[in-house]
């Protein structure tokens, strides 16, 4: 979500204002988490 943020507020100037004001903007920052591997299953 962050990446989406990040290009919205690239289009309307807003990154460009807040960088020449001495902001540090981040983009995907959020970590992810991996659906590399299938659910762990128990037996009893």
């Amino acid at each position: 979500m962050s990446g989406h943020n990040h290009d919205l507020i690239s289009a309307d100037g807003t990154l460009d204002v807040l960088e020449e004001a001495g902001a540090l903007v981040l983009r995907d920052t959020a970590p992810r988490s991996p659906r590399t591997t299938a659910p762990a299953t128990t037996t009893c």
